[in-house]
């Protein structure tokens, strides 16, 4: 068995986050620009910078094995007593040439969702809208300065990647699969 990166588990905290009022509003409106709207997005970006505590834990575990629509990894160099099957839909086939996997768990925290939140009990909707939206590109963020550590370690062995792989992102793992 191939050897797990060192260490096996540890926190990322130090992510750095760039979001900007232009690459919010181009994610919302697939790519057309909406100039008016640069304001609000401005004042929505500024308030979600202030909020943002981004995080992520990061995991390396073997990949034991493919079966229909689940896959199964251990962190256990022993395999079976520490094996979880993870049930990832019609696409779980994209892991089976896999031998290792980072599995992680993002966050932004919960200030900005409170927020929103709060705008919304205002009646503020599209201001809630806008900083909800902002908040979805700084979590993206994240999702990148993980996939940059698994990058990181793929060139360190001579290997490639797959996608990346979530729920919600793939049809047939939907989001409740967190």
């Amino acid at each position: 068995m191939i050897p797990l990166p060192t260490p096996h588990q540890q926190p990322l905290t130090d992510i750095s986050v760039e979001i900007d009022p232009e690459t919010v509003l181009l994610t919302l409106n697939r790519g057309r620009r909406i100039d008016r709207l640069n304001a609000d997005m401005q004042a929505a970006v500024d308030t979600a910078r202030t909020l943002i505590r981004p995080a992520a834990m990061l995991a390396w575990v073997w990949v034991e094995g493919v079966d229909g629509d689940q896959v199964t990894v251990s962190s256990d160099a022993t395999g079976r007593p520490g094996a979880v099957r993870m049930a990832i839909g019609p696409h779980a086939d994209l892991m089976a040439a896999a031998q290792i996997a980072l599995v992680s768990v993002g966050t932004i925290g919960d200030d900005l969702d409170e927020a929103v939140q709060a705008l919304n009990r205002k009646g503020e909707l599209l201001k809630g809208y806008f900083l909800d939206s902002a908040g979805v590109v700084a979590l993206s963020e994240v999702g990148r300065a993980v996939r940059e550590v698994a990058e990181a370690e793929a060139k360190r062995r001579g290997w490639g990647v797959s996608p990346s792989l979530g729920p919600g992102t793939l049809a047939g793992w939907p989001l409740t699969g967190q």
